[in-house]
C-alpha cells in the first residue's frame, strides 16, 4: 500500500505572525466599535423608557381609533391615510409601516407606552451601527477614526432626541434604517455583481418609502453614493438607477391609489407654516435663513423646541443679513459639492447628500405644512456628521497611513476636540430627554423658549385643561387649572387672531368654568376662522348658548351636531332641555322621549322629561317623572326639589314639604331648598318653623 507523504507546513515567519495578529487585532477593535456606538446610543437614551405618550404620538397611537384595534386594523392601515384613524382631514400622507408597528403594540401593552420606547431606543442603536457600518465601507481607503468618530457624533446630537423620545417618529426611524439597508445593499450589488443584492437594495427602498415620504430622495442619493465611492462607471448606474425608478412608480401607484390622487390635498394654514405670510422673493429668502438656521443647530443646538410654527420664526428674517449670510454660505457649498463631483471629493458627497435629503422639507422647491422641526434633519444629519469627522481629521493632521484607532491617544487635537463635542453633545441630549417625559413637562418647558409660540401656548392651555383641570374633583384647585389654562389659550389667540382650535379650547374652558358669555364669544370667533365638521364642537357651543340662555342659538347648534353625527340621548336630552326652557314644550317633550328611548337608565333625561310636563302645567305626569329619576338616583336633589315644587304648585304643602326635607337631608346647605322649606311652613301656617329655616339661608 502506497504511503500519502504529508507535507509539514512550514513554521511562519516572524513578520507574517505579526500581520496575522494584527489583523486579528483590528478586527476585534472593530466589533468593539460598533458595541460601543450601540451602547453609547442606549445609554443618552435610556432616560426616556419610563416615558408617556406626547403631543403627537395620540394622533398616531393613542387617539387613534383605527390603531387602536390592534394587529386586527393591519389591513385597513394600508389601505387609509396615515391618521385616518385620528381625523377626517383628506392629508396626502401615506406611512403605513408605522402604523402597523403602533398597531401590534398596542395588541401587547393594552394601550401602554413603554414599548414603543423601548422599539424607539433600540432601532435607533441599530441605526446607528449600520451608520457605522456604511460609513466604513464609504471610506475604506480611509482611516478608521473618521468613520468611528462621524458614527460618534451622530449617536450623541442633540438634534435626534424629538425623533427617538417621541413614538410618532417611528416613522423617521423607519425611513432612515430602511434607508440605510438599501444603500448598503447597493454597495454590495457593486462588490458581488450579483442582482439579487440589488433587487434586496430596491425592496429595501419601497420599505422606507412606505415608512416616510421623505425616502423618495435615496433615489438620486444611492447612485451618487455607487459613483463617488465605487469604481462603477456611469454605465453600471443605468441598472441600480431603473431598479430604483422603478420602485418610485409602484410606490407612487399604491400611494395614488390609496389617497385619490397624487395632488396635494393637505390645506395648508399659517398655523403650521409661517411662510405662507410671506411671498415671492421674500419667502425665498425666508426659507433660505431656515436653511441657515438648520445648519446652525447642527452645530450648536440649543434651544430645542418640539414647535417652531407661527411666530415662532418672524417672516422679517427674510430680509435680516442673517438669511442673505445663508444664502452666501449654501451657494458655496454647492459650487464646491459640484467642483467635488469629478475627483469623487468625499466632502463633496456629504454636501450633496445634506442637500438632497433636506431639499423636500425646506419649503424652497414647495411649501410644506410645517416651518421647520428637528426632526426633518434626522436623516441630513448623517451627511454633516461625516463632513464633521472628515474635516477634523484634516484640521488635526490624523496619520492617515498608520490606520489604528489607538491613534487618537496620540491626537490630542483630534481627542480634545472630539471628545469635548460629544461630552457636550451627550449632556445636552440627556438633559433635553427629561423634557419629553409627558406632554405637560415637554410644554412647560418650551412654552418658556417660544413665548411667542401660537401652537405651543394652545397645546400647554389644552394639556391643562384636558389632563389636569377637566379631571379635578376638587372644585378650588380645578377653578385654578382652568384660570391656567385659559391664561394660555388667551395668549395663543392673541398670537393668532384666526386660531379656530384654540378658540374651541378657550370657550371650553370658560364653559367649564360657568362664564357662559366669555364660552360664547370664543366659540363664535372658533366659527368666524373655521367651518367646522366635529359634531362635538356644536354640540358644546350649543351648551354654552344655553347656558348664556340664548337658547334659539343653544337649538340651532344642537341640531348641526345631530345632522352630522348620529344622534346620541345627551343629543337629544340637551335639545329637549333648551326646548323647554324656551317655552317650547311639545319640542321638549319630543326630544326628552328620543333621548328616553336611547338612553332609559339615564336619571338626568327623566329629570328633564319631569320638568317639561311641569312647564307646560302637568305636575302629576310631571311627578311621575322624578319618581323615575329618582328610583335609578336615590340621591338626585333637583328630582326631589322639583317634585316639591310640583306638589306645591297643586296646593299639596305636605307633600312638597316632605320632598323639600328629603333635600334637607341629602344637603343640608342647599340654599334654595332651604327658602322652599321655609316658604312651604309659612303657607301651612308655621311660622316659627318658617323664620327658623328663613335664618338658616346664607345672606
Amino acid at each position: 500500500m502506497k504511503k500519502t507523504r504529508v507535507q509539514k507546513r512550514s513554521k511562519p515567519e516572524p513578520e507574517e505572525i505579526k500581520s496575522v495578529s494584527a489583523q486579528d487585532a483590528a478586527s476585534l477593535t472593530m466589533c468593539w466599535t460598533y458595541l460601543f456606538v450601540a451602547l453609547l446610543a442606549v445609554l443618552i437614551y435610556c432616560n426616556t423608557l419610563n416615558h408617556d405618550f406626547t403631543v403627537d404620538d395620540g394622533t398616531v397611537m393613542q387617539n387613534n381609533t383605527i390603531v387602536k384595534r390592534g394587529v386586527s386594523a393591519i389591513p385597513e392601515i394600508f389601505s387609509t391615510r396615515y391618521r385616518a384613524g385620528f381625523w377626517d382631514r383628506k392629508e396626502n400622507l401615506y406611512r403605513p409601516l408605522s402604523l402597523v408597528m403602533f398597531a401590534a403594540e398596542w395588541q401587547i401593552t393594552g394601550g401602554k407606552p413603554w414599548l414603543g420606547h423601548i422599539v424607539n431606543v433600540m432601532m435607533y442603536a441599530l441605526i446607528c451601527v449600520l451608520v457605522l457600518f456604511l460609513f466604513r465601507r464609504l471610506l475604506v481607503k480611509h482611516h478608521p477614526l473618521i468613520p468611528f468618530a462621524a458614527a460618534l457624533l451622530f449617536a450623541v446630537h442633540p438634534l435626534h432626541t424629538e425623533v427617538v423620545a417621541n413614538i410618532k417618529s417611528r416613522d423617521e426611524l423607519l425611513c432612515l434604517l430602511f434607508s440605510l439597508l438599501a444603500m448598503i445593499s447597493a454597495l454590495k450589488y457593486v462588490e458581488w455583481k450579483k442582482v439579487l443584492w440589488m433587487a434586496a437594495s430596491a425592496f429595501c427602498f419601497l420599505l422606507a418609502l412606505l415608512s416616510k415620504e421623505n425616502a423618495i430622495a435615496m433615489m438620486a442619493i444611492i447612485p451618487l453614493l455607487l459613483w463617488f465611492f465605487t469604481d462603477e462607471k456611469i454605465k453600471g448606474l443605468i441598472l441600480p438607477s431603473a431598479m430604483l425608478a422603478a420602485v418610485t412608480g409602484i410606490y407612487l401607484f399604491i400611494r395614488a391609489s390609496v389617497l385619490q390622487g397624487l395632488e396635494d390635498q393637505t390645506e395648508l394654514q399659517i398655523i403650521n407654516n409661517s411662510m405662507l405670510g410671506a411671498e415671492g422673493f421674500s419667502r425665498f429668502m425666508m426659507a433660505v435663513y431656515l436653511m441657515g438656521k438648520y445648519l446652525w443647530m447642527h452645530i450648536l443646538p440649543h434651544p430645542l423646541s418640539f414647535d417652531y410654527s407661527f411666530n415662532t420664526i418672524k417672516s422679517e428674517t427674510a430680509s435680516s443679513p442673517l438669511a442673505w449670510l445663508s444664502l452666501l454660505i449654501h451657494a458655496g457649498l454647492v459650487v464646491y459639492a459640484l467642483m467635488g463631483l469629478k475627483n469623487k471629493n468625499p466632502l463633496a458627497f456629504c454636501i450633496l447628500f445634506y442637500f438632497g435629503t433636506i431639499a423636500l422639507v425646506s419649503n424652497i422647491l414647495f411649501l410644506i405644512e410645517a416651518t421647520f422641526a428637528e426632526r426633518f434633519v434626522f436623516m441630513p444629519s448623517l451627511g454633516f456628521c461625516l463632513a464633521v469627522a472628515l474635516l477634523l481629521s484634516k484640521i488635526s493632521k490624523l496619520n492617515l497611513r498608520e490606520k489604528n484607532l489607538l491613534q487618537l491617544k496620540s491626537n490630542p487635537v483630534l481627542s480634545s476636540a472630539l471628545i469635548l463635542i460629544l461630552v457636550l453633545f451627550s449632556l445636552k441630549t440627556i438633559s433635553r430627554n427629561f423634557d419629553w417625559k409627558n406632554n405637560l413637562t415637554l410644554l412647560a418647558r418650551d412654552v418658556k423658549t417660544y413665548p411667542e409660540s401660537a401652537r405651543i401656548r394652545y397645546a400647554y392651555g389644552s394639556a391643562l385643561l384636558f389632563e389636569q383641570a377637566i379631571p379635578e374633583k376638587n372644585k378650588e384647585k380645578r377653578n385654578r387649572l382652568l384660570d391656567e389654562a385659559i391664561v394660555q389659550l388667551e395668549k395663543g389667540v392673541s398670537i393668532l387672531s384666526t386660531y379656530a382650535d384654540a378658540f374651541y379650547h378657550l370657550g371650553l374652558a370658560y364653559k367649564d368654568k360657568g362664564d357662559a358669555v366669555k364660552a360664547v364669544a370664543a366659540f363664535e370667533a372658533a366659527k368666524r376662522s373655521k367651518t367646522w365638521t366635529a359634531a362635538d364642537f356644536y354640540v358644546s357651543s350649543g351648551l354654552a348658548y344655553g347656558a348664556a340662555n340664548r337658547y334659539a342659538e343653544a337649538i340651532k347648534d344642537l341640531h348641526r351636531a345631530t345632522e352630522i353625527a348620529t344622534p346620541t340621548g345627551e343629543m337629544y336630552n340637551n335639545l329637549g332641555m333648551f326646548h323647554t326652557e324656551s317655552g317650547n314644550t311639545d319640542s321638549a317633550k319630543y326630544f326628552l322621549e328620543k333621548a328616553k328611548f336611547l338612553s332609559p337608565e339615564s336619571p338626568g333625561v327623566l329629570y328633564n322629561l319631569g320638568n317639561a310636563f311641569a312647564k307646560a302645567g302637568n305636575f302629576t305626569t310631571a311627578i311621575l317623572h322624578y319618581a323615575e329619576a329618582i328610583k335609578i338616583d336615590s340621591l338626585y336633589e333637583d328630582a326631589y326639589n322639583n317634585t316639591g315644587n310640583s306638589y306645591a304648585a297643586m296646593k299639596d304643602f305636605n307633600n312638597a314639604l316632605h320632598n323639600y326635607m328629603k333635600v334637607y337631608e341629602l344637603n343640608p346647605q342647599n340654599q334654595k331648598v332651604l327658602n322652599n322649606i321655609a316658604v312651604t311652613y309659612y303657607m301651612l301656617g308655621d311660622t316659627a318653623n318658617a323664620r327658623r329655616y328663613m335664618e338658616m339661608i346664607k345672606k
